[in-house]
């Protein structure tokens, strides 16, 4: 790598001193090609995940939910630490650049500067494909019979798609949103494990976390709106950004955005008042609340859980 007054930053030596050696010398570009050369995967993956959206909860229907706090507890844990440390491997990185070379170079400088070398290329692969296997927290509602919201399937096989996209097609603004998307998932799947054990101190605030998921597409409108305006002028920062991908991006970024904000009002805002305990009036039995639910929230699902099954929805 080649320092160069347009883009100051030598990545190389940011994370050098906890990367092992391995990290240090890992070649991305076999998995860049595989997914620009691979794009049926994740099409036809999303075919499926769209077929047991649709068909799995029939296939439950007169069955009796499955428990799998375990294997609950088990799977948010590891994603949580997961996160955890790809936000180690990853934010340095993100604000040696912003903070060196500015926020236009950051979003626009070829990857093979910022996301596609040693330890951040990795973790920036590794972010990809774990995109694949975020889609068993699906799995987990339909097994335990929870509803699978709109936001919640769209938000899972969208995200694929466009990840997918974004390494194939090298986008350089990658590295902004992976590691948005790393820190934001640290919190929220740690909370859903704790959850799933009932472990959530009192003090903890839950409506924060929903808070960081509309940050983040703040963030990610903001993002696309700039790289598009490079684009759309036709700024020499522009040469490695690709039309395709920051309509796909601005699209799913400003449908997050709306479809979340519209589920903070939903669950914070206009939240229906509970009943009084000393009058309770009776429920019919398809609306009564059902504890512990897909991502291991433990909070009653008529008026308390997210789109994901959850106290807040993923993202």
């Amino acid at each position: 790598m080649t320092l160069t007054a347009d883009y100051p930053v030598n990545h190389r030596t940011i994370t050098v001193a906890i990367e092992p050696a391995w990290m240090a010398n890992y070649d991305v570009m076999p998995g860049v090609l595989y997914c620009d050369q691979h794009y049926a995967l994740p099409l036809v993956t999303c075919a499926i995940y769209l077929l047991c959206v649709r068909y799995g909860p029939r296939v439950m229907k007169d069955r009796a939910g499955y428990d799998l706090k375990a294997s609950l507890v088990a799977w948010n844990a590891f994603l949580a630490v997961f996160s955890c440390a790809g936000s180690v491997y990853t934010l340095p990185h993100l604000i040696a650049a912003l903070w060196q070379a500015g926020v236009v170079k950051t979003l626009s400088v070829r990857p093979e500067e910022t996301w596609g070398l040693g330890g951040p290329g990795f973790w920036v692969q590794m972010f990809i494909w774990s995109k694949f296997g975020e889609l068993v927290d699906t799995a987990f509602l339909v097994l335990r019979k929870r509803p699978v919201s709109f936001l919640h399937w769209y938000h899972h096989f969208s995200v694929l798609l466009y990840c997918w996209h974004s390494y194939g097609s090298r986008a350089p603004q990658t590295l902004v949103f992976v590691v948005m998307n790393y820190m934001v998932h640290s919190v929220m799947y740690g909370y859903y494990a704790l959850a799933a054990l009932k472990a959530v101190p009192r003090w903890f605030p839950t409506h924060m976390i929903t808070a960081a998921q509309i940050a983040q597409m703040v963030v990610g409108v903001a993002v696309q709106s700039i790289t598009t305006y490079l684009l759309a002028t036709d700024s020499p920062q522009s040469r490695n950004l690709t039309l395709a991908n920051l309509v796909a991006g601005g699209v799913m970024y400003f449908t997050y955005f709306a479809l979340f904000c519209d589920f903070a009002l939903k669950r914070y805002v206009f939240k229906k008042p509970k009943t009084d305990k000393k009058t309770p009036e009776p429920e019919p039995q398809a609306t009564k609340a059902v504890q512990s639910p897909s991502g291991g929230k433990g909070e009653s699902l008529r008026l308390r859980t997210g789109p994901n099954g959850n106290s807040s929805p993923a993202a």
